[in-house]
């Protein structure tokens, strides 16, 4: 009997311990909790760093080129690429031409771009069609046709780049739309609009480059203008070794000076277009410059 007891006593002994040695009721951690997999959770709320939080926004891009009406690029019946202004002015390529050069199926006659070729033979070809000096391709700026009507080259740098706010490229046939100058495809090129704007960049390199080019445009009620001008000189370098070269082989290059000019009064629109470059490397003056003009005029009539 003795012994019961001191084994009772001993047992309330250790018992005691145990209860004094066991933390609080509120520093005890949570005893894991089983959930329904039925029930639904909900998802925990975003935090402030999360990108999630704000996703970003997408812009649609339209284009009128394929059909000659307004339609998203993703509806197109035709393959088109569009190089926004932004596009063209981080290209590594000076002109209009060589920036392009990026769109697949893009490609000029020997390869060349404007920088170093004659015009005659800097004819576009879209997909490969009829690589010639004399394009497959139809190129319009605003509407007008830049082709040359005799050999349907196509002057690149009549046109300063900044004027410039998008290149539309439409890939395939178009002859029904703009005639039998685009089998090949479309390329248009759209100038800014009138709004207040001032934009100018200089820039130089080696082979003697010196490139300068300004666009201003305003907006006040009914009246607007547009306006850009450039000037791009550059020594060029010989494509020929020196011991084959002749006299007549002269260093490629280009050098040109263009301007545009806008303006709207209303339904009425007047604009100019001035292109020059020299017709030797040389510059002779016995020998003629290449000066192009192109004037037009837009408007309605309306009566009292």
């Amino acid at each position: 009997m003795l012994r019961n007891i001191a084994r009772s006593g001993l047992l309330l002994v250790v018992t005691a311990g145990l209860a004094a040695a066991a933390p609080p009721e509120d520093e005890r951690p949570d005893a894991p909790t089983t959930t329904d997999p039925t029930t639904p959770t909900e998802p925990p709320a975003p935090q402030p760093d999360d990108p999630d939080a704000h996703p970003p926004a997408y812009s649609e891009t339209v284009v009128v080129t394929a059909s000659r009406a307004e339609e998203s690029v993703v509806d197109s019946v035709a393959l088109v690429t569009s190089l926004d202004a932004d596009a063209l002015a981080q290209s590594p390529g000076a002109l209009v031409d060589e920036a392009l050069a990026r769109v697949p199926g893009f490609g000029l006659f020997r390869r060349n771009t404007s920088l170093i070729s004659h015009p005659t033979t800097t004819g576009v070809s879209l997909r490969g069609l009829g690589p010639s000096g004399a394009s497959r391709s139809i190129v319009l700026w605003d509407g007008i046709p830049l082709n040359d009507p005799f050999g349907n080259w196509v002057y690149w740098n009549r046109l300063p780049t900044l004027l410039l706010d998008r290149v539309e490229v439409a890939r395939g046939g178009a002859s029904p739309l703009y005639g039998s100058s685009a089998l090949g495809g479309t390329i248009q090129l759209f100038s800014r609009g009138p709004a207040p704007a001032f934009h100018a960049r200089a820039r130089a390199g080696e082979l003697g480059v010196r490139d300068g080019e300004v666009m201003a445009s305003h907006r006040s009620g009914d009246f607007g203008f547009v306006g850009a001008a450039r000037f791009f000189d550059s020594e060029g370098y010989h494509r020929i070794r020196e011991s084959e070269r002749g006299s007549v082989d002269e260093p490629a290059g280009v050098d040109f000076r263009s301007a545009v000019g806008r303006v709207e009064a209303g339904p009425v629109h007047f604009g100019v277009n001035y292109y020059a470059a020299p017709a030797s490397r040389q510059r002779l003056s016995t020998e003629p410059e290449l000066a192009k003009w192109l004037l037009w005029y837009s408007g309605e009539r309306t009566s009292a």
